[in-house]
């Protein structure tokens, strides 16, 4: 998840300075994310819906997807 959710990617999309302060504030911690998969939590995506521009989780996820696949085939990509 960190390679998707870079600390660069978190603070152009989110009011948070890295995944870990996201993830404090959300009140959430990652290995309950990465036992989700694709079936985010409710009050989490309600969260990402409320501090993002994201329609929820898998949104966020998405984008920050995008941006790996383009930093991966060189692209660059703000970090």
């Amino acid at each position: 998840m960190c390679e998707l959710l870079t600390t660069g990617f978190v603070r152009r999309h989110t009011p948070y300075p890295d995944l870990d302060g996201l993830l404090l504030a959300g009140r959430v911690d990652a290995p309950a994310l990465h036992r989700l998969g694709g079936q985010p939590l409710r009050d989490w995506d309600q969260f990402i819906r409320t501090t993002t521009r994201h329609a929820g989780w898998n949104a966020l996820l998405r984008e920050a997807g995008a941006e790996w696949l383009m930093r991966r085939i060189g692209i660059v990509v703000d970090d």
